[in-house]
């Protein structure tokens, strides 16, 4: 029984969705089912400790197994190059750049044809924040900008995909890279937006669109407009706490919806998003089972996608909707309860859920939930919408007050409620919490 329909990726020739199941740069057993999800394109590593463990001894036998097993399924592939350097390289040194720019040259040289895009390194900003600036303040932009030239003189007409970013201060250090020079070299620029909130909602800073946002206005100021990629992220479910988690308080099903409803919002701006750990992972054993079926689901209605018509962009209400070769495919979420809509102007109009299923539903009054509900017409159609009931959230309630502060007998307002004014020493909080410090 088909727990997913069924995409033909080699009929497809592009679409924007991407997955990132090999991260130990051989072949995983998950990597010969890729194309159960429906995404054209394969993120894959080539790691130099693997390929070069010895000193001028290139085995590309592991990677060329990955590769392959995508290309056998109709994917194209983005290679990111690096990640781990071998023991004997040493720390970045005169010769580790050498050998870093003849590995990579070798590299590109073995997999020309094979790979589509190059993605040089991975969160290099983590790497370079926790050991790499402790030998060279210069070596991150040492690697990247050696690998990059490597890259474009071994193959000129090859792409880069550049500096996928994995710290908070993410927007800081795409600055830092490009202050040195590196965007010019760039076919895109690239990001890991991982959150642990629905992509609408602001986890920090932005929300997925505003990520977007900020890095295509940073790079817009330096004068350019490289397309920007989303080359990794997920909402990855286990354990609080466990390595890597970043969602631990959610179930399968509502990763399923998050997923989607990111995926729809990067398509509708052109921008491709690669899901990372998407059958499983360490923490979670189990097959994503509900994820892989809302994905395939969506990638097979949206595969071959093209102008994006934004109906509605919230706050509570999303709608979208795209031609496609078998005519016009739409989707409609909201992020509160009891929003409804009306939807017109669509010849032949049929509704399907997140998963697949056909749906009874009155286009004149269609209730919205959290989960993605699609609508199909003829083609041609210029869908038209009507929002009758924008829905409402959870009434705001005031937090109970935690501490009162006030004065000591010395009138000093300066010391904490939990700091003791006669020597100056914590006090347990049980002693002062909601009352001043007698």
């Amino acid at each position: 029984m088909a727990i997913a329909p069924d995409v033909d990726l080699s009929r497809t020739i592009k679409n924007n969705f991407g997955v990132h199941i090999s991260t130990s740069g051989f072949l995983w057993l998950a990597d010969e089912y890729a194309s159960l999800w429906g995404a054209k394109w394969g993120r894959v590593y080539v790691r130099w400790s693997i390929v070069e463990r010895n000193q001028g001894e290139y085995d590309f036998s592991r990677i060329d197994a990955v590769v392959d097993a995508y290309r056998r399924q109709g994917m194209r592939v983005l290679c990111v190059l690096g990640e781990t350097s071998p023991v004997w390289a040493g720390a970045p040194s005169p010769e580790f750049y050498t050998s870093w720019k003849r590995f990579v040259a070798e590299t590109v040289r073995h997999l020309h044809g094979k790979v589509d895009h190059w993605d040089v390194f991975n969160e290099i900003d983590v790497k370079y924040y926790s050991a790499m600036n402790q030998a060279d303040q210069q070596s991150d932009l040492k690697l990247l900008d050696s690998a990059m030239d490597a890259v474009k003189a071994v193959d000129p007409t090859s792409k880069l995909v550049c500096c996928s970013t994995g710290t908070y201060a993410w927007l800081l250090y795409d600055k830092r890279l490009i202050d040195a020079g590196l965007l010019g070299k760039l076919d895109y620029v690239s990001l890991h937006p991982y959150q642990g909130t629905p992509p609408e909602e602001k986890d920090g800073v932005f929300d997925y669109s505003g990520r977007i946002d900020a890095l295509a206005n940073l790079i817009a100021l330096y004068g350019r407009n490289n397309p920007i990629w989303s080359t990794e992220a997920n909402w990855i479910m286990g354990p609080r706490g466990g390595p890597s988690i970043n969602a631990p308080g959610i179930d399968e099903h509502t990763q399923a919806e998050f997923v989607v409803r990111v995926n729809l919002l990067s398509l509708a701006r052109n921008v491709p998003y690669f899901l990372h750990a998407p059958f499983y992972h360490g923490q979670r054993p189990q097959l994503h089972l509900d994820t892989l079926s809302a994905y395939a689901n969506m990638a097979s209605l949206l595969s071959e996608a093209r102008v994006a018509m934004k109906l509605a962009s919230g706050p509570n209400v999303y709608a979208l909707a795209w031609d496609t070769p078998q005519g016009t495919v739409g989707a409609l979420w909201s992020v509160v309860a009891g929003a409804r809509v009306r939807i017109s102007r669509t010849a032949g109009i049929r509704f399907i859920d997140l998963y697949g299923n056909r749906l009874a539903v009155d286009p004149d009054s269609v209730p919205l939930s959290s989960e993605p509900v699609y609508f199909e017409g003829e083609r041609g159609t210029r869908p038209s919408l009507a929002i009758l009931d924008p829905g409402s959230g959870p009434a705001w309630q005031p937090l109970p007050t935690l501490e009162t502060w006030g004065r000591n007998r010395r009138g000093n307002s300066s010391l904490s409620p939990c700091m003791s004014p006669k020597k100056h020493v914590m006090l347990p909080a049980w002693t002062c919490a909601c009352a001043p410090v007698p």
